[in-house]
Order: structure tokens, then C-alpha cells, then sequence
């Protein structure tokens, strides 16, 4: 059991729970939970100004932490579930003020329930890139899953380009970039599934991520080359051939644009002993893989030289599962790791990690 100091002056968890805090307070709050060798020093302070103006109830969510793992700085990425009730309330609220963005509006709408359309909406994440950026704040990265709404072995490329277009404000019309997406779902194997829709509205040009599961390692090099991906399949291939043993399982994130497929090519990867495999189950991962069940998978990525022994470390300190009490509200406080995200562009190979935590209120 820990006991953490979770106040502010005259407030009780209640008042956490209320949004009388942001969610800078409570990370702050939970600083100890963090390994330094993945988050510390100007890294830590460039996310709590980046989260700054967010609502203390998205930490009763799931706050994610996008780590590379190969490099001595010690930053992070950073997302959440937006789509919670709690913190639904606060993006409700804000896609109604005057001064909300295109993007603000549709998300509140979307989560009040004001809209038949898009219907095949159901889970939002916001992600925020800190890592590099000279900003400590900018537009988020919006992704879309249709996955808990059933829809996703039914999407189509036009339902995908009418709701970027609402989300975004992007206008309607771009033939070669309904193409290039068209193409690359009439390319997809038979069992794949749209897991998740990616867009950054504020990036030019017109671009979103796709990611599918439901690829098999025998299907990838066909489905590369036919979709026209410009890097190497053959440098691919050897990549998972060096990982399947410890990290079977996958999902792939390619990049669309009227450009064609994007040189970037990501592999999301979660243990090869997952009891359970579906679709459903690898978002939340997190939540049921304990630090045993990563550390061969992180151990290869060591071997690789893709991984930091530091970070290594760091990382399969981070799964924890233990209750915080403040006055008289007690909180159960859940650790985990995600992924692994194997990134290919080029000659280069990078490795990330996921790990998300998550509040929970005990009474």
C-alpha cells in the first residue's frame, strides 16, 4: 500500500473528481510512480506544461506515455481516452464555447450524442506530441476506432473521408487522396480490421494514419508491395523474423496521403503469450499483461540495440498495481504496459513503448 498526499488547500477527493483540479496536479502528485530514466528533468516539465490546462478526471481514464526507447532523453509523448464520461463532460463543455475549433466542436458532439453521423465513432484518443517539439503545446493528434461499436469489418474508405472531413474541416474533393485510401482497403488481407483512424488537423499536408490488425506475417510482403510502399520488404521481413519468437502478435500503422503510402511503417507489438487474442483485447493490454510478461520482448529489443538497458529497466519497473489514499477517499492506481512499436523509414529503425496508468476511485 502507498499513501500519497493528493490535496490541494481546503479539497478532498471529491473535489478531484469534481475537475477543481487539473491533470498536471495530480501527475505531479504521482511523481514517484514514474521511472526517472523514462520521464524526468526537462522532460517532466514539458509534459505537465503540455497537460497544464486538461481536467484532473482524465487521470480516472487512461492517460498513455509514448517513450523511444533508443535515446538518452528522457521525454515522452502523451495521450488519453477522451471518450470516458468524466472527462467526456470537459470536451463537451469545450466544443461549445465560441471560441472552440472545428475539430473541438465535432469531438463534443460526438461525445453528447448530438450527431447520427459518424456512428462508427465510438472510442477517441488524443494524442499529444511533446518529444522535439518547440512548442509545449499544440493541436492534437485525433484517433478514431470504430472496434467497440462492431463496424470495423464494415468501414468503408467513404465513411472514413466524410467523417476526417467533419472532424478536421478539411474540404471535400480530393480525388487522388480518396484513391490512395480506396486502393489500400481493397488491397487489405480478408481478416483484417481497422482498429484505429489517425488524423492531426493542423498538419499539411492532408494526411491520416491507418492501423489494422488481423495481418498475418505471411500476408505483409503482398500487401506492401501492392499497396506500393517504398521501402524494403526484404529489411521487414528480417525485422519480424527477428522478433516473432517473443512479440508474434502485431498490428500495422501505415500512412496515407494523395501522395501515396508514406515511407513510415510501424509495427504495434504485444507478447506472443497473450492468453487471449482479439482485437478488443490489444487496446487494452495494459491492463492485463503483468512486468513477466514483457521482459523477454523488451530483452530482445536490448539485444537489437534498439532499447537503453536504462530505459529497459525503466520501463519493467512501470507495471504496478496499488492503492493511494487522500483524507478520506481512497484510489486504486494501475500501471501498465501497451505495446511495443517497432518504426521503420528508410535505413532507420526505431523502437517505442507504451505504458498507460489509470485512478480509480474505491470509494
Amino acid at each position: 500500500m502507498c499513501y500519497i498526499e493528493m490535496r490541494t488547500t481546503g479539497q478532498t477527493g471529491g473535489a478531484i473528481l469534481n475537475n477543481e483540479v487539473n491533470l498536471s496536479d495530480i501527475l505531479s502528485r504521482l511523481r514517484m510512480q514514474i521511472p526517472k530514466s523514462l520521464v524526468s528533468g526537462q522532460g517532466w516539465n514539458r509534459l505537465l506544461a503540455c497537460v497544464d490546462e486538461l481536467p484532473a478526471s482524465i487521470a480516472f481514464s487512461m492517460c498513455g506515455f509514448e517513450l523511444r526507447m533508443g535515446e538518452i532523453e528522457t521525454e515522452a509523448d502523451f495521450s488519453f481516452n477522451c471518450s470516458h464520461a468524466l472527462a467526456a463532460q470537459y470536451f463537451i463543455a469545450k466544443g461549445m464555447a465560441k471560441n472552440a475549433t472545428v475539430t473541438e466542436r465535432w469531438i463534443g458532439n460526438i461525445l453528447a450524442g448530438n450527431t447520427d453521423q459518424d456512428s462508427w465513432v465510438n472510442w477517441i484518443l488524443l494524442a499529444y506530441d511533446i518529444i522535439g517539439c518547440l512548442k509545449s503545446r499544440r493541436v492534437p493528434a485525433v484517433y478514431l476506432s470504430p472496434l467497440l461499436s462492431g463496424c470495423s469489418g464494415k468501414l468503408t474508405p467513404a465513411d472514413i473521408e466524410s467523417t476526417l472531413e467533419r472532424a478536421s474541416g478539411w474540404v471535400a474533393g480530393e480525388p487522388t487522396l480518396r484513391h490512395t485510401v480506396t486502393k489500400a482497403y481493397d488491397l487489405l488481407p480478408s481478416e483484417a480490421v481497422t482498429v484505429f483512424v489517425a488524423i492531426a488537423p493542423d498538419r499539411l499536408p492532408r494526411s491520416f494514419r491507418l492501423i489494422v490488425a488481423g495481418i498475418k506475417i505471411s500476408e505483409i510482403a503482398t500487401f506492401l508491395e501492392q499497396i506500393k510502399w517504398k521501402g524494403s520488404v526484404s529489411n521487414v521481413l528480417r525485422i519480424l523474423s527477428q522478433t516473432q519468437d517473443v512479440m508474434s502478435r502485431f498490428m500495422v500503422s501505415i500512412d496515407l496521403s494523395s501522395n501515396g503510402v508514406g515511407p513510415r511503417l510501424g509495427f504495434e507489438m504485444y507478447p506472443t503469450q497473450l492468453e487471449a487474442f482479439d482485437h478488443q483485447t490489444l487496446l487494452m493490454t495494459w491492463l492485463k499483461t503483468r512486468r513477466s510478461d514483457w521482459t523477454k520482448a523488451i530483452g530482445r529489443l536490448v539485444d537489437m540495440e534498439l532499447c537503453l538497458p536504462e530505459k529497459a529497466a525503466g520501463l519493467l519497473s512501470w507495471p504496478r498495481s496499488r492503492n493511494l489514499y487522500e483524507a478520506d477517499k481512497a484510489f486504486r492506481l494501475h500501471m501498465g504496459i501497451n505495446h511495443v512499436k517497432l518504426v521503420i523509414e528508410g535505413d532507420q529503425l526505431q523502437a517505442k513503448a507504451y505504458a498507460g496508468l489509470c485512478l480509480s476511485p474505491l470509494n
